[in-house]
């Protein structure tokens, strides 16, 4: 349900977003750029776990196209850019844990993936509707989904291969969920925290403002 609500915000309020302020798009594109280059670093970097050739090779054919999607991402925002665009300063942490089973990475992967997976064709719709007027182009978007398709089924089938278990591998699965979906509030709480108060300093200025105004021109004359 969260997911498609999201998707369903992501087709509806982009368009309009991105028509009424022309550096949102920029910004978001950058934001995508900054993410995959950031899932290529999760998958190189995990290349120091022991696993097999088949595998490796796999991650390091991912990491490929995560970068690719990056370069790609970071040169749609140049293009629709009006000015200069601010790039999301890399804040890694490690996915890849050496003192954590492999599939510990592998179910991170699995649930980034899928999310990534299900907004993509969401953010497709929204710019063929914002950025081009085309609904039948294809966009970038659609190409990058389909390499995520390819991340998505490969995280599974060795996610699976790595527990043993399908029941074992879900159960994992939930988990991370679960911490993304607590992290995801945490972050909304503090965003919500910085609105609030904005709001009631802005409150407190727009009233005590005109008594103090009026008390400083009487002591001035």
């Amino acid at each position: 349900m969260k997911m498609y609500l999201r998707r369903f915000a992501i087709r509806t309020l982009i368009p309009i977003v991105w028509r009424i302020s022309k550096d949102r798009a920029p910004a978001t594109l950058q934001r995508f750029a900054s993410t995959e280059a950031d899932s290529a670093w999760q998958f190189l970097n995990a290349l120091q776990a022991d696993v097999d050739d088949e595998l490796r090779n796999e991650l390091f054919n991912n990491a490929l196209e995560e970068v690719h999607h990056a370069s790609e991402f970071e040169r749609m925002s140049v293009e629709c850019a009006t000015s200069l665009v601010y790039k999301p300063k890399p804040e890694r942490t490690a996915l890849w844990n050496p003192r954590k089973p492999f599939a510990h990475f592998l179910a991170y992967v699995y649930v980034g993936e899928s999310d990534v997976y299900q907004q993509f064709s969401a953010y497709s719709s929204a710019v063929k509707e914002a950025m081009t007027g085309q609904k039948n182009r294809r966009t970038f978007f659609d190409v990058a989904k389909e390499d995520e398709d390819g991340h998505l089924t490969l995280a599974k089938r060795a996610l699976f291969q790595e527990f043993g278990s399908r029941r074992q591998a879900e159960r994992e699965i939930l988990k991370i969920r679960l911490r993304r979906a607590y992290q995801t509030w945490l972050r909304t709480s503090k965003q919500l925290g910085e609105v609030s108060t904005t709001m009631i300093l802005g409150l407190i200025y727009f009233l005590a403002g005109p008594v103090f105004f009026l008390a400083c021109r009487r002591r001035l004359k």
